[in-house]
C-alpha cells in the first residue's frame, strides 16, 4: 500500500543510541566553534611593538604626583563619605566622584586641630523619585582614636 505509515514505539536501546549521538554531535560542534574562535580572534588583536619605531621621539614620562594629602585627611574623607551615606535616601546610589571627576582630600578636608576635621564636597545620589541629584555637603567629624564621630552634618 503506497503512502502507508507505520508507527512503532522505539525501544529504550534505540532511544539511548539516538540521544547519545545527539549529545556527541553537540559536543563536537561546540568544540569546533570554540577552537575556531580561539584561532580567529586571539587575545590581543593589535599587537604593539615593544620598542617605538625608528625616528619616533617620545617625551619623557612625567614623574608621579607627589602625595600631598596626609593619611589622616584621607581617613577623614573616607569616614565623611560613610556619614553622608547614612543621611541619603538611597545610600547605594551614592557617587562621590572618581578619576573622571575627583574630589581630593587635600582640597576637601581641613584639619581644625585636636582630631577635628571639616569636610566639604558633593555627592550624586538618587532622590525619592529615582532621579540622580548632586548635593553639596559639609560635615565636621572627630577622630576619637579607635572610632570617628560626626559632630555636625549639612547636606543641601
Amino acid at each position: 500500500m503506497p503512502g502507508r505509515q507505520v508507527r512503532r514505539q522505539l525501544s529504550q536501546d534505540e532511544v539511548n543510541v539516538i540521544t547519545g549521538k545527539g549529545i556527541a554531535a553537540f559536543l563536537i560542534c561546540a568544540f569546533v566553534f570554540v577552537l575556531a574562535m580561539v584561532l580567529l580572534y586571539p587575545d590581543d588583536p593589535s599587537p604593539r611593538p615593544s620598542q617605538p619605531p625608528p625616528g619616533y621621539a617620545s617625551a619623557p614620562s612625567p614623574p608621579p604626583p607627589a602625595a600631598s594629602s596626609s593619611d589622616k585627611q584621607i581617613e577623614a574623607w573616607v569616614m565623611a563619605e560613610g556619614f553622608v551615606r547614612q543621611c541619603l535616601k538611597s545610600p547605594g546610589s551614592a557617587d562621590f566622584g572618581g578619576w573622571h571627576e575627583p574630589q581630593l582630600p587635600d582640597q576637601c578636608v581641613a584639619d581644625m586641630g585636636n582630631g577635628r576635621y571639616m569636610v566639604r564636597g558633593w555627592v550624586d545620589s538618587q532622590n525619592s523619585f529615582g532621579a540622580l541629584m548632586r548635593s553639596q555637603f559639609l560635615c565636621t567629624i572627630r577622630d576619637k582614636g579607635a572610632s570617628w564621630s560626626c559632630d555636625s552634618m549639612w547636606i543641601e
